[in-house]
């Protein structure tokens, strides 16, 4: 009984359980019973579930579609799921999950209301599940929450977590950036884990970044709340990053250290820049963070420092401060950044030196400046931003300051700059349309650039648009400069000038243009208005006695061309008369082409024109014609005697491309004639044939030149290239028989007369020619009138060699001597390389009324390196130099009087290196100034480039007799001693005289040098100053002369500065019985004098003076009255007087 009512119990037992898993089985394994199971739970579900579409059980797998969940205003929707587990594993504790497939996942979130602060988030002592979870393969196409994508293609592959996790794979992309991560550790704490991060992003295009993208990989481990952090940025730039980060108290904490070397910029710049070793320090939690940064900043020579102390928290960047200095110069920037609304307000200091951006601009700056403002999604916005600038600029106090408001669009400034002398003001507004004013007074304006120079002031006003800017004011200068050109004066006032359609105007006026000194273009006029579409302009331009002017008429059209023509010119000259255009000429320019129409100047029955067309192919067409010009137009180039007559026609033709021109000239004279108007040999040379003819191609230019007169003919052919170095080939042919007109060439030649024969073959390159053949002068004859010499019997002979040296041999008579010339040179040679032999014996070389002379040369004259040679000897054996002598009153010039209007020639004549022996011989006589003498001796000339001319050695006085102070003196002896400058010799010259009859001699010696030279007066025996003196003048003592020979002796003394203090003029007065005798200034002038006096009685003075050097004589009578009161009477040849004196002596 009780056996049959177990076994029933338990039947019933299995039925049940059998029935439950019927209907487990029932509801997890159809769909149906799913969808009841999700009916019955969904009550149980805080907020709203709706599920769309299902496929699958729960036993089988899931494909759910359209969920949406909906909970105190967040909504949560999935387009779809998919999902594949393991039921079985559920009976050994873990859900294991093959694949989860997660589609487009969209979360909307209810704004924020603002709630009491929660306290600090803190982790349980574990978050271990109640039963382990494996997800094999996860999936989720796309998480957006709030409208804003965060996460796309999202795979994890072999996701565990029970006690432990461990995510062995996990990548997506978050924010544009790319992660691949894998995660392990513990689910109870202290949370211990480690994984490493990779992660990379691609890096917008840009002109400026030379980079792809960027990449990095991130290690962690430790517990939670102490992570270890290490992080390795590999590009763009390298940086090295650890530290730690700690979940304390609910917070994130963190202290990390982010490390770089030495590396260069991935940056498209004009200069390199470099990136110098450098840390940056980040402490504190996600509100807030500490910064400190330390690095450099290279380019080029450049380097930079740069600090950095901040504080970031709530969305708001301190700097405190920014510094950016390299050493000598910095910049220091402090305030407030705020990132979320984009304002800013800082505060900028400074010491800086504009020569890190302009080397030739030294200075010190000193800066100070405030900005505040605004990035808006419009632009940015600047509000009270000031800026001052205060310290010098090369040497020179520097100041300047300004003020700004506004936006990009409408941009107030107002500042102001001065530099030494210099000062400019600038106010007004920029944007979208200008009203900008400006004026600058600029005396010195060699301080803005070394190349510039003189005064400059200017007003000017900038209206328009940026796109169509417009310029008005006015400018004046004075002494311009820029490099090598000046303007002595510049005016200038111009309105609305600009790219835009408005009408505009300018006058411009230029005097004085020059370049190096030089005038140029003399004085430049130009006037112009109209609008782009129909304007002209006015120019005028005057150099000496030259002027041009000419008008402009056209348009410029809206792709840049210009298009109109030219008319009223006129050139005038008074050589080459006045030539006006005769009519219109159209002219086209733009960037790729230029053409001119025939553009005719005429002057009477001659006429110039031009035409030319350059177009967009880099073809040319240019043709030159002139007709009937006047070749008297030329005469201002002749020599002083010479005149052309006759009229020249000239055709040129220019086409193909400015690299490969092809062209040809034809010129040829008419009825042209030389006229020589010398009064003693007027010459008419009548030139039957000048004609030169020309022709380019192929970078060859082929000439040939016929010039034929009754005297001769010369001929050449030629072809060449267009450089110096192009090779060339030709030939020369010259046969002259008559040389008369070559008297032209020099006033000082009269009567050149004999015959030229020459026939060269040309070859090498015009740099360095080759010349072949023979040219032979014959019967050569000429006058030198200024000398008084005849050159005759003069032949020279020329020979080219293969070899490029040309050989010269040659010889003239001169008086009865014969100079013998020979030598060679090599034009090849660059410098010339010339070595040429004068030698010759006894030739006359001057045989005029004043001098007569004869020289026998040995020189050799060359050329080495440029600079010219002078070597040898030259004897003077025998001359004979009379001076005409200068009158009594000539007046010579001072040294150092400078004539203002004078042209000072100073151009660098060719250095010269010399070095010549200069001999005199036993015949060398000279006879004048005072001085009739043989001369004799030997000195050495010599001169190195860009030296002073130096000579060495003695000339002597061998005999002869020297006139002075009314004596016949004889030379004992004399030289002249030369130690460098040629116009300072030493002097030692002694002339004597002899008194027989008292056998005395006498006489005075010259030392110290001719421009400091010193007298003294010697006698054998020793006599006094006075007695040698008075025998020197008068031939016996003082004693025995009479009054006139005692004045003689008195006035001699006293030129050659033998004052009273010598006691020499004491002992003439006592000789002479006189009370004073004295060197001093006269009573009427400040010149020296020498006075007589003599004590006549107690109350009457007589006094004589006479001029040392005007020989003006005074006598004067003093008679006085009382001891305070003179009467005085004055005569000389100059004036008479009598006046009354009162002396008073005052204490």
């Amino acid at each position: 009984m009780i056996r049959r009512g177990l076994t029933l119990t338990l039947a019933t037992l299995l039925a049940l359980m059998a029935l439950l898993l019927a209907g487990a089985a029932l509801l997890l394994g159809s769909e149906t019973g799913n969808r009841w199971l999700l009916e019955r739970v969904r009550p149980l579900i805080p907020g709203e579930l709706s599920v769309t579409q299902w496929q699958g059980t729960l036993l089988t797998g899931l494909q759910l579609g359209g969920i949406d969940y909906r909970y105190a205003g967040t909504t949560v929707t999935l387009d779809r799921l998919g999902l594949d587990y393991q039921p079985s594993a559920l009976l050994r504790g873990w859900l294991t999950v093959d694949q989860l497939q997660l589609g487009r996942l969209e979360i909307h979130t209810a704004p924020a209301e603002p709630t009491e602060q929660q306290p600090p988030f803190t982790l349980p002592d574990s978050l271990a599940l109640p039963l382990g979870v494996r997800i094999e393969h996860l999936l989720l196409q796309q998480l957006i929450v709030n409208d804003r994508p965060l996460v796309s293609d999202l795979e994890g592959q072999q996701l565990v977590a029970w006690r432990r996790f461990n995510l062995a794979r996990l990548s997506a992309e978050v924010a544009g950036v790319q992660l691949d991560a894998n995660l392990q550790g513990q689910l109870t704490q202290p949370y211990p884990m480690q994984g490493q991060l990779n992660w990379q992003m691609p890096l917008a295009d840009s002109d400026t970044l030379k980079a792809s993208q960027a990449r990095g990989q991130l290690v962690l481990s430790g517990p939670l709340e102490n992570l270890a952090i290490e992080h390795r940025l590999s590009a763009p730039v390298q940086v090295q990053s650890q530290g730690k980060l700690a979940l304390q108290d609910g917070h994130w904490r963190f202290d990390l250290t982010h490390r770089w070397q030495a590396q260069p910029l991935p940056l498209q710049l004009p200069q390199p820049l470099a990136l110098g070793q450098g840390q940056l320090i980040t402490r504190g939690d996600l509100n807030t963070q500490q910064l400190q940064l330390r690095t450099g900043l290279k380019s080029g020579e450049q380097a930079l420092t740069v600090a950095l102390d901040g504080k970031l928290a709530n969305q708001q960047l301190s700097l405190s401060p920014l510094t950016l200095s390299d050493g000598q110069q910095s910049i220091t920037a402090s305030g407030q950044l705020a990132l979320t609304t984009r304002r800013w307000q800082l505060d900028l200091q400074g010491k800086l030196n504009p020569q890190w951006l302009l080397a030739s601009l030294p200075g010190s700056l000193t800066l100070n400046g405030n900005s505040r403002g605004q990035l808006t999604e419009q632009g940015w916005q600047l509000e009270d931003t000031h800026l001052t600038l205060d310290g010098t600029l090369r040497d020179q106090p520097a100041h300047a300051s300004a003020s700004v408001t506004g936006n990009a669009r409408a941009l107030n400034l107002q500042g102001q700059a001065s530099w030494a002398d210099n000062r400019i003001r600038l106010e007004g507004r920029a944007g979208d349309s200008l009203a900008l004013h400006a004026r600058a007074t600029l005396p010195r304006t060699g301080l803005l650039d070394r190349r510039l120079g003189g005064q400059l002031n200017a007003d000017l006003r900038l209206t328009g648009s940026p796109q169509a800017p417009q310029v008005s004011g006015q400018l004046q200068g004075n002494r311009l400069r820029w490099q090598q050109w000046q303007v002595d004066h510049v005016d200038s006032q111009f309105r609305q000038l600009g790219p835009g359609k408005q009408p505009m105007a300018l006058q411009l006026t230029a005097r004085g243009i020059q370049q190096q000194g030089q005038s140029v273009l003399g004085d430049l006029t130009v006037d112009a208005d109209g609008r782009r579409q129909q304007h002209r302009v006015a120019v005028r331009l005057e150099h000496d006695d030259v002027g041009l002017s000419t008008r402009l008429q056209g348009a410029l059209s809206e792709t840049w061309v210009w298009q109109g023509r030219i008319d009223q010119t006129r050139l005038q000259q008074q050589q080459l008369g006045s030539w006006q255009q005769a009519s219109p000429a159209a002219l086209t320019v733009s960037a790729d082409q230029q053409s001119l129409g025939s553009l005719c100047l005429k002057n009477g029955d001659s006429d110039l024109c031009l035409a030319g067309q350059h177009g967009n192919d880099g073809r040319i067409q240019a043709d030159l014609q002139l007709d009937a010009l006047p070749l008297s137009l030329a005469n201002g180039l002749m020599a002083p005697l010479a005149r052309l007559d006759g009229n020249l026609t000239a055709k040129l033709a220019l086409s193909g491309t400015v690299d490969a021109p092809r062209g040809t000239l034809s010129a040829r004279t008419g009825q042209a004639h030389l006229l020589i108007d010398d009064p003693d040999q007027p010459q008419t040379l009548a030139i039957e044939q000048l004609q030169l003819d020309s022709q380019l191609d192929n970078g060859r230019l082929t000439s040939k030149l016929d010039a034929r007169t009754p005297h001769g003919i010369v001929q050449l052919n030629l072809q060449n290239g267009l450089s110096a170095t192009a090779p060339m080939d030709g030939d020369l042919t010259m046969n002259i028989d008559d040389l008369s007109a070559l008297s032209i060439l020099s006033p000082d030649v009269r009567n050149v007369e004999g015959r030229i024969n020459s026939q060269f073959r040309l070859g090498g390159t015009p740099h360095q020619p080759i010349i072949q053949g023979q040219a032979r002068l014959t019967g050569g004859h000429a006058l030198v009138p200024r000398l008084g010499v005849e050159v005759n019997d003069l032949a020279l002979t020329l020979d080219g060699s293969p070899l490029g040296e040309l050989n010269l041999k040659g010889q003239a008579r001169l008086g009865d001597g014969t100079v013998h010339i020979t030598g060679n040179m090599n034009p090849a040679r660059q410098p010339l390389d010339m070595a040429i032999q004068i030698r010759g014996d006894h030739l006359l070389v001057a045989d005029r009324p004043d001098a007569k002379a004869w020289v026998s040369p040995d020189l050799t004259l060359g050329s080495r390196d440029g600079v010219l040679t002078l070597r040898g000897k030259l004897a003077i054996p025998e001359a004979d130099i009379r001076p005409v002598e200068l009158p009594a009153g000539a007046i010579t010039v001072s040294d150092d009087q400078v004539l203002v209007h004078q042209q000072v020639d100073t151009r660098r004549g060719t250095d010269l290196d010399l070095l010549v022996t200069l001999t005199l011989g036993e015949q060398v006589h000279f006879n004048g100034f005072g001085l009739n003498a043989d001369l004799g001796g030997s000195v050495q000339v010599q001169q190195q480039p860009g030296e002073p001319l130096q000579l060495n050695g003695e000339l002597l006085i061998r005999k002869g007799r020297y006139r002075a102070y009314g004596q016949n003196l004889a030379i004992s002896d004399g030289r002249l001693v030369f130690q460098g400058a040629p116009d300072n010799p030493g002097l030692d010259i002694r002339a004597i005289r002899k008194i027989p009859s008292e056998n005395q001699t006498v006489g005075v010696r010259l030392t110290g040098t001719l421009q400091e030279p010193k007298a003294t007066i010697f006698s054998e025996p020793n006599l006094e100053q006075s007695q040698a003196m008075s025998y020197l003048l008068t031939g016996r003592p003082l004693e025995r002369g009479s009054n006139s020979d005692g004045a003689r002796v008195a006035q001699a003394l006293a030129l050659y500065g033998l004052e009273k203090g010598s006691g020499v003029t004491e002992k003439i007065g006592d000789k002479l019985g006189l009370d004073e005798v004295t060197v001093g200034s006269d009573w009427e002038t400040n010149d020296a004098a020498l006075m007589l006096g003599k004590q006549i009685s107690d109350r009457l003075y007589l006094s004589y003076a006479v001029g040392l050097f005007d020989a003006v004589s005074t006598v004067m009578l003093r008679y006085t009255l009382t001891t305070q009161l003179h009467l005085e009477a004055r005569s000389s040849s100059k004036a008479n007087s009598l006046d009354l004196i009162w002396e008073k002596e005052l204490h």
